[in-house]
Formats: C-alpha cells, structure tokens, sequence
C-alpha cells in the first residue's frame, strides 16, 4: 500500500442513528493508527452524533441531495474515501471526487439468504467487523475498544431526573420491532423502579398507555437525540428494541437488555460491547421458524400473529434486568 504522511480522509455515512454509532471505531482507528485527518458526511438530522467525537476534523452534511456538498468536498482534497454505506448517493459522492475509495461488503446476498431462505452464512459476523474488512487495505486493525459517543459538555440532567433510574425505549421506525404495550407495561409493573421513557414524537401515543404505571417518567416526544443520548449515559439499566437508543447505550457501556422482534441477532447488528460482554442480554424468540422475517423491520407482521413479540415472557425480562442492575 502506498501511505500518505498524514491522510485526509471522507467517510461516509448517511443514515441511520445506530449505523453512525457502530462507524465510531473505524473513525478512532482510521484517525489514530493512520494519523489522518478525517471527515465524515452524514444527513443532517445525525449531524450531531459526530459533531463532538475529537477523532473527526469536520462533519459534512446533506438534507437530501449530494448535490449540496460536492462543490465543498471537491475543494478539501481528499487521498482517501472510506464509503460506510454504499448506496446511492454515496456511490454519486464517489464518482463525482475520482478518488481511491474503499467500501463496505454490505453481504446482501447472505442476508438475503438469512431473511428468505433461513440459510445463515453470517454466522454472527459483526457489522463493525464488516466496516473493519472495508480499511484493511489501509492496515487498519480493529483497536477492540468499542463504540463510543461524545456529548457536549454542557449536558446535564436538565430533566430533573431520579439519582437511580432504567430507560425504556419506546418505539423504532419499524412497528415489527416495537416491545407490545402490553409487554412494557408489565416490565415497568413488575420491575417496581424509576422507568424513564424515551423515544421520538411519533411514539407519544404509544408512551401514553404507560404513563399510568407508578415510578415511570414519560420524556417520549419531549427531548431531542442528545439528550435522549445523555440521559441513558445516566442510567442503571437500558431496555431496548433492536433500534438506534440500543447502540447509543452500548457506546456508553451501560448496562442492556436488548429485545429483538422480527429482526434477529444473527444479522450482526447486536449492541457492540468487546469490553464488556458480560454487560448485556439478548432476549428473542429463536423456537420460531419465521425469524428473521426482515434485515430492517416491517409494518406489519407477514404471519399475522407477531408472536416473536408476543410470545416474550416479561418475567425473562424482568430477571434479566435484576441481575445486570445486582
């Protein structure tokens, strides 16, 4: 490989909250080992998510058409481009700067085998190990540090909160992986502790069947990523749902349940902790042939029963949650 004294270097990744966190330790490999000065392109609803991380030298970002940023990027000079995402827009990006790029082995065809004809090649394999595989021409080696998210340091517990609490989740993009109110509500019951409640706008109804229980704080709708962010940075114990919150608390090393509904483990999006293993469960339903139905999530359940929720027992759950909290 030929090397650059000090490589400047675009990374992109447009989308979503969880995929930008589980980027973070290729970003402090390609930084530290490389000694490079590195940039990242992003949509500008996650700008924030990197805006602070002392590994990046600038965040770029688009609201919806690369053909906003690329008079700017052409102007940087970048060596390198180190494309997360590979879709796309990240592929117009590419084009357009004619630079060496190294990209992302999505392994579509092996989820799709996974999804559709239950033939697992994944074998687990990572999606953080998948980014490293994108940089080993760079010789650049997973340091086995994790994630890792950076908040202002202004941030406080502007809520108000307990001293000691848990989160739950509430809601993802996706109703198949969304926890069943009625399986909330009896984890929140039968835990007897300060639950607080977070999660977007759109997941206010949902939070608002749960508001009733006693000791539970309901901040859904009310607070912005950060803060959602610095506020499970606080926390005992996370509960969540295979979506963006569940890798935000796996970069803080905080103690996880993570649920998975259609979705499944074995598609390498599991909350990335090397350091800490021992630090969160897993709870899904792998009796049920249908599983994983989806690599991302649906609208509604293909067999109609959604019994990879519904069949959870929320005493599993609850046992699990005392002894990551003990």
């Amino acid at each position: 490989m030929n090397t650059i004294s000090k490589p400047k270097i675009l990374v992109i990744r447009f989308s979503s909250i969880g995929d930008i966190v589980l980027c973070t330790p290729v970003i402090r490999c390609l930084f530290s080992q490389l000694d490079a000065e590195i940039h990242f392109l992003t949509k500008t609803a996650y700008k924030s998510l990197m805006e602070h991380n002392p590994s990046i030298h600038q965040v770029h970002s688009i609201d919806s058409n690369v053909s906003e940023i690329l008079p700017a990027l052409r102007n940087h000079n970048f060596d390198y481009v180190v494309d997360l995402h590979k879709n796309l827009r990240s592929k117009k990006i590419v084009s357009s700067l004619k630079l060496k790029t190294y990209t992302l082995d999505k392994r579509s065809v092996d989820r799709w085998l996974l999804v559709n004809l239950k033939i697992d090649r994944l074998k687990g394999n990572h999606i953080v190990d998948r980014y490293f595989s994108a940089v080993l021409a760079l010789e650049v080696k997973n340091d086995g540090r994790g994630l890792e998210l950076f908040l202002p340091p202004s941030m406080d517990n502007t809520y108000k909160l307990p001293d000691e609490y848990i989160v739950l989740v509430v809601g993802t993009k996706h109703k198949t992986k969304d926890i069943p109110v009625v399986l909330q509500n009896n984890i929140i019951q039968a835990l007897e502790l300060n639950v607080v409640l977070v999660g977007g706008k759109e997941h206010e109804a949902t939070a608002e069947k749960m508001e009733h229980s006693a000791g539970c704080i309901n901040l859904v709708g009310k607070t912005s990523l950060l803060d959602s962010a610095a506020i499970i940075k606080k926390a005992k114990l996370v509960i969540s749902p295979d979506t963006g919150m569940m890798h935000i608390t796996a970069a803080f090393s905080r103690p996880l349940i993570a649920i998975y509904g259609s979705t499944a483990s074995s598609l390498g999006f599991t909350p990335y902790m090397p350091q800490n293993i021992s630090s969160f469960e897993i709870v899904e339903d792998n009796s049920l042939s249908c599983r994983p139905c989806t690599k991302m999530g649906r609208d509604t359940c293909p067999k109609k029963h959604f019994n990879c929720m519904n069949n959870l027992n929320y005493r599993t759950i609850v046992e699990k949650a005392r002894s990551l909290i003990d």
